[in-house]
């Protein structure tokens, strides 16, 4: 062998082994890239704060919204939101939670609460009895005079702050006169924690959580308050300062019969000049846009819903905000625990949010729209972040404001006196059915909280607590939980029966 071949051979070695290195590196490099682009897929950016799911809405176009995210994305979406969703129980699961043995147990109990005869008569068909049970028919009146809805929804609205307003201490802002000239009843509670699941209630009175989230939310539901309205003649809109993707909302609420949905971007698209926070337009600016929405003229009566936002940490107020200076000895008060500032933040939340509506109220009772338009606002949850239940009635935990405006031709000397009842959101939509529903089904699982005389238990519901009277504690304990467990029932059953082999995706 000769010399210049063994050279040659060495040559073609050391060649051959520098491709193999550089073949390595090309495909460490291309395993490292698409990592990194699939890293940078499912967060959303490589910023400190990764794209959420709000960010997918961009457009007031749902069409172009629907292009926005990424596949990568939305499959990690997808399986985040089976997470936060759950499903109502069975009916022996249900039976069990909530104390009861049968099912004829559970609806005797729910019908004597409601004040109708008992025992419930059973029918083969479970769905068909829960179905006769829970929803009533508002009657067909063709004079019935169909009155404008505005129910206004508050972030944090709760209780306890408005017992400390004073002229010292103004925490209620331009509030303070609409409580004493409408009605404000004092023992209301919500029947959820939380926004999200409190916006549910209001909507759907779903008793489990995360429904807009759930693989059956594409489903309409006859539980839907829009629907009923939407039935009675109505235009339905929902309106809110924030990104509509918070907590699916855009599609849940469209399925469920809202018209039309106004958030961020149709607000900011109308009026540019709306300023905004991390959460979404500051309340008065949706506040006024909502009024708009009142007045403008139409053909039909409108039912509008909406959701304040800004009383929410972080609690980013506008810096043109002016409000009533707070005493340090509010601030400073042993009924307040963590430090002092944001205690302050706190406080100053509130007064925003009660000055924000009494503005909007104010406008409101100055306008045509006050001789035909009922308005009730209520809290999604109490104020619980800075309140030291060890100084403070425990009663106060769960309780919410509930305000009702009335037109002049439609109050009573009886509704003054109604305000102390104790009532819970399950109660909103009996309230407002013999004013607006017509010839419709509607969930009736309250009272009627402005009628002069009911049957039906009364209570101040939540899932963590019960106010009633101790007399009644009993009774009330036992209407609640056959109610729920009728719930469970009754939503396990009509989605098993509804259930949709694919997503309605010309919904978007």
């Amino acid at each position: 062998m000769s010399l210049d071949y063994l050279e040659s051979e060495q040559s073609v070695n050391k060649e051959s082994k520098h491709n193999r290195t550089l073949r390595m590196k090309r495909n460490w490099l291309s395993i490292v890239l698409v990592v990194a682009v699939e890293a940078y897929c499912l967060r959303g950016g490589f910023g400190p704060y990764p794209l959420q799911a709000e960010d997918i809405v961009v457009s007031p176009d749902k069409q172009f919204n629907s292009i926005v995210p990424n596949a990568l994305y939305m499959l990690k979406k997808a399986k985040s939101d089976l997470g936060k969703g759950s499903s109502p129980l069975n009916g022996e699961e249900a039976l069990e939670r909530y104390g009861f043995t049968a099912l004829q147990e559970a609806c005797d109990a729910f019908a004597e609460g409601m004040g109708r005869p008992i025992p419930v008569k059973i029918c083969e068909d479970t769905l068909a009895t829960l179905n006769s049970l829970l929803f009533s028919h508002a009657e067909h009146n063709k004079n019935v005079q169909k009155h404008n809805i505005v129910l206004l929804m508050s972030e944090s609205w709760g209780y306890y702050l408005s017992t400390l307003s004073s002229k010292n201490c103004q925490l209620m802002p331009e509030m303070e006169r609409h409580l004493h000239e409408d009605l404000l009843f004092d023992n209301f509670t919500s029947v959820r924690n939380g926004t999200a699941r409190s916006l549910e209630c209001l909507t759907v009175a779903t008793p489990f959580k995360g429904f807009f989230f759930s693989p059956h939310h594409y489903t309409t539901l006859p539980t839907s308050i829009a629907k009923a309205f939407c039935k009675s003649g109505y235009s339905t809109t929902f309106i809110t300062g924030m990104d509509p993707g918070w907590g699916n909302v855009q599609e849940g609420l469209t399925v469920q019969g809202f018209d039309d949905i106004v958030a961020m971007y149709e607000m900011k698209s109308a009026h540019p000049e709306y300023k905004e926070c991390c959460i979404g337009v500051y309340d008065h600016y949706m506040l006024n846009s909502l009024m708009e929405i009142l007045e403008k003229p139409a053909k039909s009566p409108k039912f509008i819903m909406g959701l304040t936002t800004t009383n929410h940490p972080p609690l980013d107020l506008p810096d043109d905000i002016k409000l009533p200076e707070l005493p340090d000895t509010l601030v400073n008060s042993r009924n307040f625990s963590g430090k002092r500032d944001v205690v302050r933040q706190y406080l100053r939340g509130f007064q925003y949010a009660n000055q924000s509506i009494g503005n909007l109220l104010t406008r409101f009772k100055e306008s045509p729209a006050a001789d035909n338009t009922i308005i009730i606002i209520c809290g999604d949850h109490s104020l619980r972040s800075i309140i030291d239940y060890n100084n403070v009635d425990e009663s106060f935990r769960n309780r919410i404001l509930m305000y009702v405006y009335l037109p002049p031709a439609l109050r009573q000397p009886h509704h003054k006196s109604a305000t102390h009842k104790y009532g819970n959101h399950y109660d909103i939509l009996p309230t407002l059915a013999s004013f607006a529903l017509n010839d419709v089904d509607y969930l009736h699982i309250g009272r009627d909280l402005l009628a002069d005389s009911s049957s039906v238990t009364e209570c101040a519901y939540n899932e963590d607590a019960l106010l009633c009277d101790e007399r009644q504690r009993a009774r009330a304990e036992r209407f609640t939980n056959a109610r729920e467990a009728l719930l469970n029932i009754y939503f396990d059953l009509f989605l098993k029966k509804n259930e949709l082999p694919y997503p309605r995706t010309h919904i978007l």
